[in-house]
């Protein structure tokens, strides 16, 4: 199973959401999961 960690976006909180999304995607690399960050950014369309 692959985990898709969506994180990014356009809002003055796209930091965080960066900094958030990269936390928890180490996380779950750790854990032994199948996992690829999704960067909601201006071209994700």
């Amino acid at each position: 199973m692959k985990i898709g960690v969506i994180c990014g976006g356009l809002s003055s909180e796209r930091e965080v959401s960066l900094r958030t999304g990269d936390a928890i995607f180490r996380a779950l690399l750790k854990k032994g999961y199948n996992v690829v960050k999704i960067d909601m950014d201006r071209n994700i369309a």
